[in-house]
C-alpha cells in the first residue's frame, strides 16, 4: 500500500517543483531584461559624460583642460555605498552625505552627546557661592558649547565642480549631471538586479535539483511496483 501511494504524491511533487522553476526562470528573464536596460543606459551616459568634458576641454582657455591632472585635496567623495540585506536579498543605494568635517570625514551626530556623561546640575551663582535662580547647570552649559562647536567645525559639502573656477563651463555641468545620475540611479540598480539574479539561480539549481531526486525516486517506486505486478 505504502508503495502504491508514494508514486502519485511524487508525481505531484514533481510537477510542483516544474511550475517553480518555470516561474523562477520567468522572473529571470524578466531581471535579465532590466539589466541589459540598464547597461545599456549606463554605456549611454558614460558615452554623453565624455563627450561633454572633451567639449569644455575643446572650449576652455589657453593651458586649462579639466580632468584627473587638476584634483587635489579638495576632490572628496560627496556620497556613499548603502548596503542593506534582507529576506528578500541585498539591495544597494546612494546617500549624499548631509554633513562633512573639514577633515574630509562625516560628521556624526550625536557623538558629543553620548560620550558626555549626565547633566550635572550644579549651578553656583557669583554672588555668595549658593546656588542662584539664573544659574546654568554646568552639563547643560558644556552641551551647548560642544554644539556650538560642531556646527563651526561642520559644513555642507561644496561642489566639487568649483575647484576648476566659478565661470564654471556648461559642458562640465552636463558632464556632472551624468555622473551624478549615474551614481545615484543606474549603477545601484545594476548592483541590485544582478544581486537579485544570483539569487534566482540559487534557487533555480536547488529546484532542479530537488526534481531530479523526485524523478529518481518516482522512478525507483515505478520499478518496484513493476515487478511486484502492480503495473504491467
Amino acid at each position: 500500500m505504502l508503495i502504491m501511494a508514494s508514486s502519485p504524491i511524487e508525481a505531484t511533487r514533481i510537477r510542483l517543483l516544474s511550475e517553480e522553476i518555470d516561474h523562477l526562470l520567468e522572473h529571470y528573464l524578466q531581471l535579465l531584461h532590466q539589466y541589459d536596460t540598464l547597461r545599456s543606459s549606463l554605456s549611454t551616459v558614460q558615452a554623453s559624460i565624455q563627450q561633454n568634458i572633451a567639449r569644455a576641454n575643446f572650449d576652455a582657455p589657453r593651458g586649462v583642460r579639466y580632468g584627473q591632472d587638476c584634483y587635489d585635496q579638495r576632490m572628496q567623495a560627496a556620497r556613499g555605498c548603502c548596503v542593506t540585506s534582507g529576506p528578500e536579498g541585498t539591495a544597494f543605494s546612494v546617500v549624499e552625505f548631509a554633513t562633512r568635517g573639514k577633515d574630509g570625514s562625516a560628521a556624526s551626530e550625536g557623538m558629543h552627546k553620548d560620550n558626555a556623561g549626565p547633566p550635572q546640575k550644579t549651578g553656583i551663582s557669583a554672588a555668595d557661592g549658593r546656588p542662584g535662580k539664573d544659574a546654568r547647570p554646568v552639563g547643560e552649559e558644556h552641551e551647548q558649547n560642544g554644539d556650538a562647536e560642531r556646527e563651526k567645525r561642520t559644513t555642507k559639502p561644496k561642489d566639487p565642480v568649483r575647484m576648476f573656477g566659478i565661470l564654471t563651463p556648461q559642458a562640465l555641468r552636463l558632464a556632472q549631471g551624468g555622473a551624478i545620475k549615474l551614481v545615484e540611479e543606474i549603477i545601484p540598480k545594476l548592483a541590485s538586479i544582478d544581486a537579485e539574479m544570483k539569487g534566482v539561480e540559487i534557487k533555480i539549481r536547488r529546484a532542479r535539483k530537488h526534481r531530479v531526486k523526485a524523478e529518481a525516486a518516482e522512478k525507483t517506486v515505478v520499478g518496484e511496483r513493476r515487478e511486484e505486478g502492480v503495473v504491467s
